[in-house]
C-alpha cells in the first residue's frame, strides 16, 4: 500500500484513540510487533501515554454521534471549515466565548441565532 497524500484528512480525538488502543492491542497479540521495551521507540511510547492520559483527563463524544452532528451542520448550510467541525467535536464549547475561538470571524459569519442554534446541536447532539 501506498500513501498517497499524508494530510489528506483530519481524525477527532475519539478516533486518535481507538487507533491507539488498536495498534497497542495488536502488539499484544503479534510478538513481531511487541517493541514495548525497546529504546528504540520510547519517544513513540511516552506520546502514546501522554495521549491516553490526556483521554482519561477530556472524556471524549461517542464517534457514532459525528456524522449525525456533521449532517445537521451541514443541513443548515453554515459554511463551516473542516477544522472548525474537527475542533467543535473534540472542543465540545459550552460557552459562546468558546464558540469564538473555534469559529473565525464568528460575529461576522454567523447571527446570534446560528450561533445559538450551533451550541444547541453541540449540546444536544455530542454527548
Amino acid at each position: 500500500m501506498e500513501v498517497l497524500d499524508l494530510r489528506s484528512t483530519m481524525i477527532t480525538n475519539a478516533e486518535v484513540i481507538a487507533f491507539i488502543k488498536e495498534v497497542d492491542q495488536q502488539r499484544k497479540e503479534d510478538p513481531r510487533l511487541k517493541y514495548q521495551s525497546s529504546s528504540e521507540f520510547q519517544d513513540l511510547n511516552t506520546v502514546e501515554f501522554e495521549v491516553l492520559k490526556y483521554a482519561q483527563k477530556h472524556p471524549m463524544c461517542d464517534p457514532s454521534q459525528i456524522p449525525a452532528f456533521v449532517a445537521a451542520l451541514a443541513e443548515k448550510s453554515y459554511q463551516l471549515t473542516k477544522a472548525e467541525k474537527l475542533q467543535l467535536i473534540n472542543q465540545r464549547p459550552v460557552t459562546q466565548v468558546h464558540l469564538y475561538q473555534i469559529i473565525e470571524e464568528c460575529e461576522k459569519r454567523l447571527s446570534d441565532e446560528d450561533q445559538a442554534n450551533v451550541m444547541h446541536l453541540v449540546r444536544s447532539m455530542l454527548k
